[in-house]
């Protein structure tokens, strides 16, 4: 009977699941999954031995159906090489796909409890801010997505400022200003304080709102600065009305019906978001929860599992900030502090015992499936809903 090394690509990942295995080649997107016999567990477990660097050898290439076909479909999609034995020292070397953590918790603490803290704050990419409220807002919205409150206070601008300068690295993209910008009397000095940060500035702002303030408006000319129109309800063809067609505009929907009647057309400046009102679960379903097709489509890359495997893909990274001063990382979530806080010391607490940035897909049931790293990181739409996810994939 011939002996054969089978070798597993190093852009290839196997995951086991009970008696399931899926091997996603991240180079091509392609995947195959396979309800797998002892046998096939066996090599699986074998070939995820680090030691063995994701190469064994094996026997049963021939005489057994099961292995003979799973082994095809491997090499089908390009994950993997068989390769007759002729000289037991040549064996192929591959590696298995594993995460490396340039800089995990346990680094910050280290720099934290000597005393050379800072550089956590790098990891720091966007900033919202409820600057106020609007008597056009909610107090529902803004748990899903970026739109105002309905509250009659400001926040206090000089010690929001304030902490946006402890806020400033390399690595902080983007600046939302959430509310309605033009009853806040220092709005012109705000703006100019941030446009010094060389970031983009997104003010969101609802269609009422905007085109109550549209000669202010056009007072703003920084090139960083862009406004996001929300459009949340009795949606008509807003293109059409106050020159708005130039902007950003976010249609907040809750059914079909909605979409079809705005005749909104998708393109870079007009964004839908889905919105979650406890009575329409068959919408999402049908429009916002995962199927396999769909997954099976997404073509991610190494570095996006590995994304999806260590941190949250909405929610890392970013803090909000509220009208009354408290700070989260995730506002259906507790405050990590105030305003009145340092900056480094929000972003060290969320990083090392948060419960937002590093919200993951491990518990159940993703934590049983095969294709638990393919799957988007758990969001607020969850929370909402109370699933702990959005799939119609059976485990």
């Amino acid at each position: 009977m011939n002996s054969y090394w089978l070798t597993i690509y190093a852009d290839t990942f196997l995951w086991i699941k009970n008696d399931k295995v899926l091997a996603y080649n991240s180079k091509n997107g392609k995947s195959v999954k396979s309800i797998a016999n002892e046998q096939i567990i066996k090599i699986c477990l074998k070939l995820l031995e680090l030691k063995n660097l994701y190469t064994i050898e094996i026997s049963e290439y021939e005489s057994d159906k099961n292995v003979n076909k799973w082994v095809r479909s491997l090499i089908k999609i390009g994950a993997a090489a068989i390769n007759k034995i002729c000289n037991a020292d040549e064996k192929p070397v591959s590696f298995i796909p594993h995460l490396r953590v340039q800089y995990n918790k346990a680094y910050y603490q280290y720099e934290h409890n000597n005393g050379i803290g800072g550089s956590i704050i790098n990891n720091l990419h966007e900033i919202s801010i409820y600057i106020n409220g609007s008597s056009y807002g909610d107090q529902n919205t803004y748990k899903q997505t970026l739109f105002p409150l309905n509250v009659d206070y400001n926040i206090n601008t000089e010690k929001m400022l304030y902490f946006l300068s402890g806020c400033k690295n390399p690595y902080l993209k983007q600046i939302n200003i959430i509310g309605n910008i033009f009853n806040l009397n220092d709005y012109s000095h705000m703006i100019n304080v941030i446009n010094k940060f060389d970031v983009r500035i997104c003010i969101y702002i609802t269609y009422n709102d905007f085109v109550e303030n549209i000669d202010y408006v056009n007072t703003f000319k920084f090139r960083n600065l862009h406004f996001v129109i929300l459009i949340n309800s009795e949606l008509v063809d807003m293109d059409k009305k106050k020159n708005i067609y130039k902007y950003n505009k976010q249609f907040i929907i809750t059914n079909s019906e909605e979409i079809s009647n705005s005749r909104i057309t998708i393109n870079s400046r007009n964004n839908i978001v889905p919105y979650y009102n406890i009575k329409n679960i068959d919408f999402f379903k049908t429009h916002v929860f995962t199927d396999l097709n769909e997954l099976k489509n997404l073509g991610l890359s190494k570095r996006d599992i590995f994304i999806r495997q260590a941190l949250n893909i909405h929610d890392f990274g970013k803090l909000t900030v509220m009208p009354d001063g408290k700070v989260f990382a995730n506002v259906s979530e507790d405050a990590l502090g105030t305003i009145d806080d340092y900056a480094y010391d929000i972003v060290y607490k969320e990083f090392t015992s948060g419960k937002s940035w590093f919200n993951i897909r491990n518990q159940k049931p993703c934590s049983d499936c095969v294709y638990q790293w393919l799957c988007p990181s758990p969001s607020n739409y969850e929370r909402a809903i109370g699933r702990p996810n959005l799939c119609h994939i059976k485990v």
